[in-house]
């Protein structure tokens, strides 16, 4: 069984308004919903690193854009 981890930090201008969501994926492909709450940033931290493996954590905000798209902002391509 993996974990499955969802963050969404959509709309979250205050310190608790961080959504996540988590479940277990089986080997037959089932995804079953765990839970789901609004979580402060400090906790969504801890629930990262206390993850069982494997965990995959899918979290709503890039680390990095495109090159191509950071070039078109750039006045490139």
């Amino acid at each position: 069984m993996t974990t499955i981890i969802g963050i969404d930090f959509s709309g979250a201008a205050h310190d608790s308004g961080t959504w996540t969501a988590q479940g277990v994926l089986t080997a037959d492909g089932a995804l079953t919903l765990s839970g789901a709450a609004m979580t402060p940033r400090a906790d969504v931290f801890d629930l990262l690193m206390s993850a069982p493996a494997p965990t995959v954590a899918g979290i709503d905000f890039p680390f990095a854009l495109p090159a191509v798209f950071a070039a078109f902002l750039n006045g490139g391509v």
